[in-house]
This record gives structure tokens, sequence and C-alpha cells, in this order.
């Protein structure tokens, strides 16, 4: 525990350094989370992030995947946009595991408008789109401190944007740890989008999160429980958390619920999902849904992950 308090306190001394100050954020799709079951436990992540979707929520959680894995995103957003992710796990005996990741976001045509001398009246005057996209290189590790085991991640990404004829890059990263703190209960931590857009004086959407998970033991056979809490601090806004729910039943059918609490446009989550095995190959399909609030409109997100190969000696093969 004594290597983790140090860990999460050298993150936030990081978060400090790298946030200077309030500042100008842009690229700030990257707000926008990967993966289907995240969304539906209100995204409370960043300590049990545990497969492809990692990649977006604590980089260190991809050392507890044991196969390899393929995974998908549609996200259908608010007014209509429509947002991609990709990635690939490939785990590596004795080295540890890599990923690849990409997202796309396009709004689709907007109208453009134009104001009279007065500004009483508008009239179209052709369309416009805002579109982006990412590109993330992950690795993750099991490191030993004094016989104690961490887990350890970073993610290094190009990001960019344009809208109506103007456009911004991006580089940056996402450094993050997970630490067990006792039988089925893990403590996370995570800061994402360390980063500057380049030629422009803005930074990356900063953002640091600090979590635990539990695992509830099967308080019946074939059924099981996790409970997960997110603190989240944006570079550029007010504190916020996030709590969800995921009841398994049988490994095989998945229920989810969340909260995210002091968000300005959700806060109310709910997801599926569905697991089976076929020739040695496991897939499995999510759904999350979130009510929008100030008739924003609702978000739905569907994902597939596709896991394959024979279980490598990695951290975390007791989880499933």
């Amino acid at each position: 525990m004594k290597r983790f308090v140090l860990f999460a306190i050298f993150l936030a001394a990081a978060f400090q350094v790298f946030a200077g100050g309030p500042g100008t954020t842009g690229v700030n799709y990257m707000r926008i989370g990967m993966g289907a079951r995240a969304e539906g436990m209100g995204e409370a992540q960043v300590a049990i992030a545990d497969n492809v979707d990692a990649i977006y929520w604590n980089p260190a959680g991809l050392a507890f995947v044991r196969k390899y894995e393929i995974g998908l995103m549609h996200l259908v957003y608010w007014q209509g946009i429509s947002y991609e992710s990709a990635g690939a796990v490939i785990p590596m005996k004795n080295v540890g595991v890599f990923a690849l990741g990409g997202t796309f976001i396009n709004s689709g045509s907007i109208d453009k408008t134009v104001e009279n001398s007065t500004g009483s009246n508008y009239t179209l005057n052709g369309t416009f789109n805002y579109s982006a996209y990412s590109a993330q290189v992950s690795y993750a590790s099991k490191f030993i401190l004094e016989s104690q085991p961490i887990y350890l991640g970073a993610t290094l990404k190009f990001v960019g944007d344009g809208i109506d004829g103007t456009s911004a890059t991006a580089v940056g990263a996402d450094i993050g740890g997970i630490y067990v703190l006792a039988k089925n209960l893990l403590i996370g931590a995570s800061i994402s989008n360390i980063g500057t857009v380049l030629g422009e004086d803005a930074g990356m959407p900063l953002t640091m999160r600090i979590g635990a998970g539990y695992r509830l033991p099967g308080f019946s056979e074939g059924h099981a429980a996790i409970l997960a809490v997110d603190g989240v601090l944006p570079i550029d806004a007010a504190i916020k958390a996030n709590i969800g729910v995921e009841y398994g039943i049988n490994r095989q059918i998945f229920l989810r619920t969340g909260y995210k609490f002091n968000y300005d446009l959700e806060s109310l989550t709910f997801g599926a999902g569905y697991r089976m095995n076929s020739n040695g190959t496991q897939y499995e399909i999510d759904y999350a849904f979130a009510p929008g609030l100030e008739d924003i409109g609702s978000t739905h997100r569907i994902s597939l992950i596709v896991r394959f190969g024979s279980p490598l000696s990695l951290p975390g093969e007791e989880r499933d």
C-alpha cells in the first residue's frame, strides 16, 4: 500500500506540474471515453479497467490482459455525432503487454449561417463539418517493488481535429498504476492527456483520476458483482465523481448501472453485456445508454471485444 500511496503522490505532483493553470485546452473530444462497459458503469474505471478499453481509462489495466484482444466501439453521440474506436492488445510473455488504439469522430454536415447587417436575420450559407482522430500506442506490465506488486502502464498518443477549414494536432501521453490492496480490492490512479496542441497556446484536456474497485465474493453460485468509484479532476473544471456497479451471472450475462456526479450533461447510465465462447475464442458484446440532461439528447454505445489465443503467464492471470 505504501508503494501505491507514493505513486499516487507522484501522480498528483506531476498533475500540478503539467497543469500549470486552467489555461486553454484543445482537442477536447479526447474527454469522450472508450467502451460500452465503462459507460454502463458511469465511467468508474480507473481501478478495474482490464481489457482493451484500458488504453483510455488507465493503461496499467492492460497488464491484466492474458489473451490477444481486439475491440471495436460505435457511439451515437449527442445531436447525431458519430464516434468510432478500435484497439488491439498484444500480451508478450516475459515482456509485458502492448496495445494499439485509434478513434475517429465525425459530426456530419452542419448548416453554416450568416447574419444580416442588423443582426435580425440569419441565412443559410453552405455547410461545414467537424472531424477528429487519434492514434495511441500503450505498454503495461507488473513490477515488483520490495516484494510488492504494482501494475504500471503508459500511452503515447497523436491527436488531430479540424473544423471548417481549420485544423490542429497534438501529441500527448497517459500514465497510470493499479495496486492490489487486498483480496478483491484494487486501487488505481492515472493522468490522461499530458501534452500540448502543436503551434497553439493550448494544452490537451489534462485529467487526473483516482479510484477503487471491489469484487464482491460470489454470494451464490454463478453470481458475482463489482463495485467501483472514481474521483476525477479535470484541469479546467470542477472535481467530479463516478460510481458504478456490474452484476454478472455465470460470467456470461452482465447488468450495469452508474452515476456521474457534478457533470453538466449526464448523470445516470445503464448497460448490459453478453459473453460467449466458441472454439477457444471469446466474444463479448456490450451496450450502454446514457440519457442526456437539458434536452441535449441521449447517447448509445455498442462494443465488441474478441479474445483469442492461449492465455499467457502474465500479471492478473487470476482475473476473468
